[in-house]
């Protein structure tokens, strides 16, 4: 059985794109972000999930997931990742933080703005 989440529910109504962020638990997104797909429709949205993880991410558990959103009405579905690493070699957050923006938008830290 899924946990229960509080809230159980949200109006999205006014989102275009919907980021969903969870730990991997098992190769799997964490049960809680389960829960609250199931219980929310995602109509006419974006839905991203993301994730960063220390060793791997299962495929089948992020091809579930992406048939559950769709299943909840989304228009579309994506998957962005992040390898931190393990507790000894991880990225600082700092380090994290320039990593996604640098692979997910783009964005140099190092160039002007």
């Amino acid at each position: 059985a899924l946990p229960r989440t509080w809230p159980k529910t949200i109006d999205l109504a006014s989102f275009d794109a919907v980021w969903l962020g969870s730990p991997v638990w098992l190769y799997s997104p964490a049960s809680p972000i389960w829960s609250f797909v199931e219980n929310n429709r995602f109509d006419g949205k974006h839905v991203v999930l993301f994730n960063t993880y220390n060793s791997h991410i299962g495929d089948e558990y992020i091809s579930a997931f992406r048939d559950k959103v769709m299943s909840r009405g989304a228009r579309s579905f994506e998957h962005r990742q992040l390898l931190r690493g393990r507790m000894t070699r991880q990225l600082s957050p700092e380090e994290m933080l320039e990593a996604i923006d640098r692979e997910w938008f783009g964005i140099n830290p190092d160039s002007p703005l």
